[in-house]
């Protein structure tokens, strides 16, 4: 019997394999690799999509979370230099109380929303994002999408050992910049 073919077929393979260009992306994140009591999951993400044939990576925004901002910055910065990446790294937000102030982080990633649109990848509080918005509302039709680690399903919970419920962290964090995400029309949430 002939080995079997492996080759997945052309509906299947990565976008890049496809032939088609990579998807402009901006990550904005509140990394914690090394902080105790914290999880390594944004410093993952970041270098997996740094390293993804599928994502073109033209920016890097911190945003306070699970760490006063400039933790996280720093982190953010040890990332890029380890894995080689030559990728812009804008400072934002340090608290909720500055959502529709601009700054580094939300002026970086409305000027790459002027060079074209691009998929956000917030996995941090949305404060960033949201000023966006709520700074340049123009801005809004070239996100193509804002992917957003926070957020649960209705009548969905969080346990925690004995502790009881356990509230969505980034979605708490700054739930109005969440409200103007979702009062924002035409930017599609995932």
């Amino acid at each position: 019997m002939p080995p079997a073919d492996l080759t997945p077929p052309a509906d299947l393979a990565p976008p890049a394999a496809a032939g088609r260009p990579p998807r402009r992306v901006w990550i904005d994140t509140d990394p914690a690799v090394g902080v105790p009591r914290c999880d390594v999951d944004d410093g993952y993400a970041i270098l997996q999509a740094l390293r993804s044939p599928e994502l073109e990576v033209v920016g890097v925004s911190t945003v306070f979370g699970n760490a006063p901002v400039e933790v996280p910055h720093r982190i953010a910065a040890e990332l890029l230099e380890v894995a080689g990446a030559a990728v812009p790294l804008h400072r934002g937000a340090a608290s909720a109380a500055e959502l529709g102030t601009p700054s580094e982080a939300s002026n970086g990633l409305s000027d790459a929303l002027v060079d074209g649109p691009l998929t956000v990848l917030a996995l941090g509080p949305l404060t960033n994002v949201a000023t966006v918005l709520r700074t340049h509302p123009e801005a809004a039709g070239r996100i193509v999408e804002v992917v957003a680690v926070a957020g649960r399903r209705p009548g969905q919970r969080f346990l925690v050992g004995e502790r009881g419920p356990f509230p969505d962290f980034n979605l708490e964090c700054d739930p109005d910049a969440m409200a103007t995400l979702l009062a924002a029309e035409g930017v599609p949430l995932t």
